[in-house]
């Protein structure tokens, strides 16, 4: 019994030392394609506009509308934004959110990097598209609201609360067993 009890502290210890990271954000934007560096200058610029939001890493809502083009949450695939696109850096800080949508019409990526300050966006519907970064000059973003937390697992509470049980159930042994332990080695 004790060695399942023992078994069962040690799973939960380890198991939250590998407790996963997850962002919650929210944000309005609008981006701009204006052309240039290898391609014609585009005046008036394209424009769209967009808002997301992610609750522990997963989408809860997203809509983006170009070209006279809107995509929602339904045309993102996975809902789960995976570490590779919605990550933080090892400070804790929010590094990137990459967003990928398609429908039977058209889709878009979209890369937020927030570290080194680089947008990129490509944004495809019919015979329109798209790609250009700010890096280049050709492509802008601009959050008009924006706020988010880095989600970091407390794995002390739960640590803690597993070395409390594992302690009582050491103290607490019954006495007449100790006694009858003693009693069966000296026999």
């Amino acid at each position: 019994m004790r060695t399942i009890f023992l078994g069962l502290a040690a799973l939960l210890c380890c198991a939250t030392s590998h407790a996963v990271t997850t962002i919650t954000a929210d944000a309005v934007f609008t981006v701009e394609f204006r052309g240039g560096d290898e391609g014609p200058i585009i005046d008036p610029p394209f424009t769209g506009e967009g808002s997301f939001s992610l609750r522990e890493s997963r989408w809860a809502a997203f809509s983006f509308d170009m070209f006279g083009h809107h995509w929602s949450l339904d045309d993102m695939d996975p809902a789960f934004c995976p570490t590779f696109q919605c990550f933080p850096d090892e400070n804790g800080d929010l590094e990137k959110i990459q967003i990928h949508f398609a429908d039977d019409a058209g889709e878009g990526f979209l890369s937020f990097d927030f570290l080194q300050g680089i947008f990129f966006m490509s944004v495809a519907v019919g015979d329109m598209g798209v790609v250009g970064s700010n890096d280049s000059g050709e492509a802008s973003a601009d959050f008009l609201e924006f706020s988010h937390r880095v989600n970091v697992p407390e794995p002390g509470s739960l640590t803690l609360l597993t070395l409390v049980l594992l302690g009582l159930g050491w103290i607490r042994r019954p006495a007449h067993r100790v006694g009858q332990a003693r009693a069966a080695r000296s026999v």
